[in-house]
């Protein structure tokens, strides 16, 4: 009865599926008609014994084959089966086993599961993925009906259907799958095998593209290790897992670590597959990508090709891996400014998706909003129009409400929208696409380290500048829509550094051990960094220093700080800093300008850089006025260049006024205190030196106060309510006149002994606890042993390299030029006692001496100065640095902000001593005076310039913050 049962649900499976594949039945109604009539024949079966696992033989098989994993590769947004067969025909052999006479066969359910798994992965890797759903589904009902649901088989069907789900966009259904395959390999084989690392890496290439990148990433790492450990570092699952890591790292733009990843995976897939194969172009097809975005234009271009080639030799041209390469290629086409090629590419991978998986798919939905945003490259708005709906409506359909596929069809409606000259829907959609992406910002950002929210930044960040275009381009046509950006400013200007510095405070007010104590073990490592910087090339390997390593250890531990602080929970973007309670901030008279610099963008980003500010009273807290200043090129090379050397020959300034100020004053015209937040170019230029028609500097009519964002004026206020504060007991650190050991190489600054001894005096008059450091004690130890005193003055040189590359030599100022390249903030720093030996290379005899006398930015970033109200550089250029759109400048000023220091005083030239010594020792005397360090600036520049009228003495400091 029972082989006679078994062999009637055989064969009603084969017909149910032949009636599929004629007519085009739908799962649903298969499901439902074979699930009865496999539990009326599994009812039949009941009383046989069914094995419920794999024998050991088979999983030591498990163990060995990992290409029966079924692992998930991630082709740029999209995920395919490995394919473990390359040769299709034998799905007529499958079907004809199938469909054969059984009476007598001996087959148990188990067996014929198998067929029909393997009938479905063949069909899979065949193209063909309704047939392949069914047979899947057909093989999942005989498992379960002769309840063979503990072997192998069986859980790589339920694999499969993930993968299959996810490649064809139901993400729930695949999802639910690839947890029920994870979980009963575990149960069954243990968490420390092969096959569960399978699952776990299907799992996080899901969570990948469902936007989730922070759960994706620790499930990559814990399956490489456990895959590596069960299979070996040299196994296919490896090279695969490895390939997905790196697609992740670069949709958030780790780009360097991705492509080090990759061509790990690469190396070790060559050896098991040979470049030729397609599964090994399915990698290199990721690499093509990842050089793309590097602007390796060219490498990618050979990739596609050779792909493309072999892809169509082997799975003919109706592949969806093939439409795959085809958008890659048109992608890069776009890049490389060849759009004559793009849009037949284009056309047939659309073609190739809608055929595949239908008009209502994901990878169809990619395919036209990639074809739209090409009609958009070309001006054709109404061409993009349908196409952008339909991508829109699929993938909100699909996907969850944030995920980023989502965000980026939004913005794409809102600049088909913008184009086409219908603002109201344009600023609709742009509000929800930038708050999605706030949302990515709170959720991405906690548990990374500042590098790597740098690089996911640096994704971001486009989408940012397109918006300001969007504004700039319109707010007079809708003046609201400066509100809308005003708002997205206060969420967004100096995001990095609010979140470092978030980040730091939290741990040390934590009174968590353990996280205290990795805190400063990751400083000794950065420490320990920064000495290896040091080192040549030669001295690295002859050491047998593994650099790459280090920083990957210091940047793993800076993760697990970040994540483990309460900044894990909290917002980054959303800081409850509105434009409606900054104004409320205001008094009359008062006014908050905001400087947004952007890249033009007109279908696509221009050369062009814009500036816009956008300016608050108390009176106008939802109205802000804007002004737009298109000639950023000129501002930044020809007017700054003017600038200059107005300031350097001490001659008449005629137009810096007229081209930087004028048109922002208008804004604020009646307003006596401008609150400014600089951007771009207005980080290197000093607002109060320029000179009006009538003769006047603004600092005569006008008290300029600079932020580094809007949203500080909160602290601004909340300082200045406090009144003056107590000096006695306050501690100032001081340092000046160091012996730099080479008066050639460094003049020697005696006026800073002067300067420093003044101040001192000053200081103690006022009840301060001082101490001082001079001559041979001005050492970058004593520096490093700083405790959060209330001020810190050092008066030395001061340095910050442009362009390391048209530098001679391997090192500059000590640190390995390649590292210095890279890090703006090597590139910066102090020059203390002893630094002259250390500026052609430092003495790296002794590595554990902490004192080689320069003190670079990435080493003051770790100073204990988290309660310290003020630090004042008195050096030359202590101001300069990269300047970042949005972030300020990158160098010392950076460093000490990041570092906790609640204002900091930097100089935009060289200066000169004696108007030097002037002008601190008159800051001090008020300072002390009063407790308010913002006026008493102020003062100090309006009494140094009575005697020394010429801005190139009065006006090199600027004080940045409260």
């Amino acid at each position: 009865m029972h082989q006679n049962s078994f062999n009637y649900l055989k064969k009603l499976s084969v017909f149910i599926f032949l009636i599929f594949i004629s007519s085009g039945a739908a799962y649903p109604q298969l499901k439902q008609l074979g699930g009865k009539l496999l539990k009326k024949a599994g009812e039949a079966v009941q009383k046989q014994a069914v094995e419920t696992a794999k024998s050991e033989a088979d999983k030591k098989e498990a163990r060995v084959d990992s290409t029966k994993f079924n692992y998930a590769i991630m082709l740029s947004d999209n995920s395919a089966l490995f394919e473990t067969r390359d040769f299709f025909q034998r799905n007529n052999q499958i079907l004809s086993n199938l469909l054969t006479d059984s009476e007598t066969s001996e087959r148990t359910p188990d067996e014929e599961g198998e067929e029909w798994l393997n009938l479905g992965e063949n069909f899979y890797t065949g193209n063909r993925y309704r047939s392949a759903e069914h047979a899947l589904i057909t093989a999942q009902m005989i498992f379960e009906s002769g309840k063979a649901t503990q072997s192998l088989d069986y859980f790589r069907t339920l694999e499969d259907l993930g993968l299959l789900y996810h490649v064809t966009g139901r993400f729930n259904q695949s999802e639910y799958y690839t947890r029920e395959a994870m979980d009963k390999r575990e149960a069954t084989l243990g968490r420390n095998t092969g096959a569960y690392a399978a699952s776990l890496n299907n799992l996080a290439a899901l969570y990948k593209d469902l936007g989730k990148y922070n759960e994706a990433e620790k499930m990559f790492n814990e399956a490489a290790d456990i895959n590596a450990s069960d299979l070996g570092p040299e196994s296919l699952g490896e090279a695969i897992i490895l390939n997905n890591k790196a697609m992740l790292f670069n949709s958030i733009g780790r780009y360097e670590e991705a492509e080090r990843i990759l061509n790990e995976s690469l190396a070790i897939a060559k050896k098991s597959l040979g470049e030729n194969t397609s599964r090994y172009q399915k990698l290199m097809i990721n690499k093509a990508l990842l050089l793309q975005d590097l602007g390796r234009n060219e490498e990618a271009e050979i990739i596609y090709k050779d792909a493309i080639q072999l892809k169509e030799r082997r799975l003919g041209r109706n592949h969806p891996d093939y439409a795959q390469m085809l958008m890659g290629l048109a992608a890069l086409y776009v890049q490389m400014d060849r759009p004559e090629e793009v849009k037949d590419l284009l056309l047939d991978a659309a073609e190739i998706y809608k055929a595949k998986f239908g008009d209502q798919s994901l990878p169809y939905a990619s395919a036209i909003s990639n074809l739209a945003s090409f009609y958009q490259f070309q001006g054709k708005y109404t061409d993009a129009a349908p196409l952008l709906e339909n991508a829109l409506k699929v993938r909100s359909e699909s996907l969850g409400e944030d995920n980023p596929l989502l965000a980026e069809s939004e913005e794409s409606m809102a600049i088909n929208y913008w184009k086409a000259g219908d603002l109201e829907k344009a600023k609709q959609y742009y509000s929800s696409v930038l708050g999605k992406t706030l949302g990515f910002i709170d959720t991405y950002f906690p548990p990374m380290s500042e590098a790597e929210k740098t690089r996911y930044w640096d994704v971001l960040q486009p989408r940012f500048q397109r918006f300001y275009s969007f504004v700039g381009d319109n707010f007079e046509k809708d003046p609201g829509l400066l509100e809308q950006a005003f708002a997205v400013r206060l969420s967004t200007k100096a995001l990095l550094l609010n979140a470092t510095s978030k980040v730091r405070l939290l741990i040390l007010g934590s009174n968590d051990k353990a996280l205290i104590d990795d805190y400063l073990k990751w400083l000794d490592q950065k420490e320990m960094l920064s000495r290896y910087y040091a080192l040549s090339k030669e001295e690295i390997a002859e050491d047998k220093i593994n650099l790459d390593s280090m920083e990957r250890a210091a940047n793993s531990l800076e993760r697990s700080l970040s994540e483990r602080s309460s900044a894990f929970t909290s917002g980054y973007s959303r800081n409850q800093v509105t434009v409606a309670n900054a104004a409320a901030q205001l008094e009359a008279g008062e006014a908050l300008v905001e400087i947004i610099q952007y890249q033009h963008f007109d279908n696509k980003f221009t050369p062009d850089s814009y500036y816009m500010a956008l300016t608050i009273d108390r009176d106008h807290p939802s109205s802000p006025k804007g002004v737009l200043l298109k000639n950023g090129n000129e501002l930044e090379a020809r007017y700054f260049n003017y600038y200059k050397n107005s300031i350097r020959l001490k001659s008449k300034d005629e137009f810096s006024f007229k081209m930087f100020w004028e048109p922002v004053e208008r804004t604020a015209s009646d307003k006596n205190v401008i609150y400014v937040s600089p951007d771009g170019i207005y980080n290197q230029v000093n607002i109060n030196t320029f000179i009006k028609p009538d003769g006047s500097y603004i600092i005569d009519s006008r008290n300029i106060i600079i932020l580094g964002s809007s949203r500080d004026i909160l602290e601004v206020k909340k300082t200045m309510k406090q009144g003056t504060v107590e000096s006695s007991g306050s501690t100032a650190f001081l340092l000046g006149y160091p012996v730099y050991g080479d008066d050639k190489k460094l003049a020697p600054l005696p006026g800073t002994k002067t300067e420093v001894e003044n101040i001192n005096k000053i200081l103690g008059a006022g009840k301060f606890r001082t101490s001082m450091f001079m001559q041979d004690q001005a050492l970058e130890q004593n520096v490093k042993k700083i405790d959060n005193p209330r001020l810190m003055h050092i008066a030395t040189h001061g340095f910050f390299l442009r362009d390391v590359d048209k530098l001679s030599g391997e090192k500059v100022f000590g640190v390995r030029s390649d590292k210095a390249k890279d890090n703006p903030l090597l590139r910066s720093g102090l020059f203390l006692s002893g630094s002259a030996s250390s500026m052609d290379g430092r003495n790296t005899s002794e590595l554990n001496n902490e004192d080689d006398g320069i003190l670079t930015a990435y080493e003051a970033m770790n100073l204990n100065i988290d309660r310290t109200d003020i630090v004042v550089l008195s050096a030359c250029e202590t101001g300069l640095g990269d300047v970042k759109s949005g972030e300020g400048v990158y160098g010392l000023q950076r460093a000490f902000f990041v570092a906790g220091s609640g204002a900091v005083v930097m100089s935009l030239w060289k200066v000169n001593d004696e108007a030097t010594q002037l002008l601190m020792t008159r800051f001090y005397s008020e300072w002390v005076k009063t407790g308010n360090k913002l006026a008493a600036f102020r003062t100090a520049q309006l009494s140094l310039k009575q005697s020394m009228k010429d801005p190139y003495f009065w006006g090199a400091f600027v004080m940045i913050g409260a």
